[in-house]
Formats: structure tokens, sequence, C-alpha cells
């Protein structure tokens, strides 16, 4: 479920402009995105999602180290067609360029972003978000996560275009662009998770 500002009816339908966005974010203490002229509240987190939030952050910092930065979900990225968001994590591989606006910043050009899939925007992480974030060219990995249970889905980028491999199974090792992750990295200590 996405969560839509609440406007007085008058301002309801309101296209709002990329500037009265930062603005209003800029205003409040929650996260919001910008989507297609819209501001969206972005909903919180399960235990289990925080979890493997933790533990993927963790596991990039350390095979990154030296070739990259790895950042949380407190850092807003731009898509390539506008799209304003926080994904849960993002690794940079080279220069950060960063957009600042007043006291905040907005990153582009990410080499890798990382979502843990929730049930209320499970359907939007895997279509629209998903299509938008590969509309940047630096892109390379996505990863879209179940919190709940062993299921990773690791979408590259390849000469041929994208490409989507699952990963189910507690002892899979995922290859991102010569390091491996294990499954068993990113789900550790997740509670009532479903090992299998």
């Amino acid at each position: 479920m996405r969560y839509f500002v609440h406007m007085p009816a008058s301002r309801r339908h309101h296209r709002f402009s990329l500037e009265q966005y930062l603005e209003f974010e800029f205003d409040h203490v929650e996260k919001f995105e910008f989507v297609d002229g819209e501001i969206v509240a972005m909903a919180g987190a399960s235990p289990q999602h925080n979890v493997v939030v933790s533990n993927i952050t963790a596991a990039l910092h350390g095979l990154f180290a030296g070739r990259g930065r790895v950042l949380g979900s407190q850092q807003r990225i731009a898509t390539a067609d506008g799209l304003h968001t926080y994904p849960d994590v993002l690794v940079v591989c080279g220069k950060m360029v960063l957009v600042q606006y007043k006291s905040t910043h907005t990153l582009h050009f990410p080499s890798m972003l990382v979502e843990v899939l929730s049930p209320s925007t499970r359907d939007y992480d895997l279509g629209e978000k998903l299509e938008r974030y590969q509309t940047i060219p630096t892109l390379q990995d996505v990863l879209l996560i179940e919190a709940d249970r062993p299921d990773v889905r690791h979408v590259r980028r390849t000469a041929e275009g994208w490409e989507t491999r699952r990963f189910r199974a507690i002892e899979d090792v995922i290859d991102l662009a010569g390091v491996t992750l294990p499954l068993a990295v990113i789900y550790a200590d997740v509670p009532e998770a479903d090992l299998g």
C-alpha cells in the first residue's frame, strides 16, 4: 500500500514541482517519494525487514571496501525519468554525484540498489519502481529481497539488456560484480523467518 500525503481537497489532484516536493520534504521528518508530480509517504518496516537491511548493509560494506561506497535508506536518489525515492541500501562505485537542496542531497548514478520487499509495496517495487530504476545509466545490479523467507531476485545489466536470476535456498550464493553474497548472510538472525 502506498500512502498519499493528506492534502486539502482543493490540492489533492495538484501536480507538484520537484522544488515543491523538496521543500515539503525538507519541512518534514518522515520520508516521501516524488512520483510523477505526486508526493507519496513511505511506509514503515517490519523487524524482519530491518534485520535484512542491516545484514545486507554490513555485508556490502565488507564486499565493496575500497571499490565503492555503501549508503543506507536515508539517502535519496533520482532516476533518469525523475523518480525521487529512498532505496533500502545502495552502492556507488566511482564518483558520488550529489545535487543539494538546502541541507539535503539527492544522489544520482548509483551502481547497485537494494530493496527489501514489504507486502504493502511488493507489486510497486517489482514493477514500476524497478522499471524506473533501470533508467539509471550507471546501474548494474538491483537486489529485490523478501524479508520473511529466502527469496532474492538479482536483476543485473548485461550486454543484451536486463536479466533476472532468482535465489531461494539458504545455501545459494549471489555473484555481484566479482564478489559473492551468500543468502545465509542476508538472512542471519532474521526473526521468525522461514529459512527452509
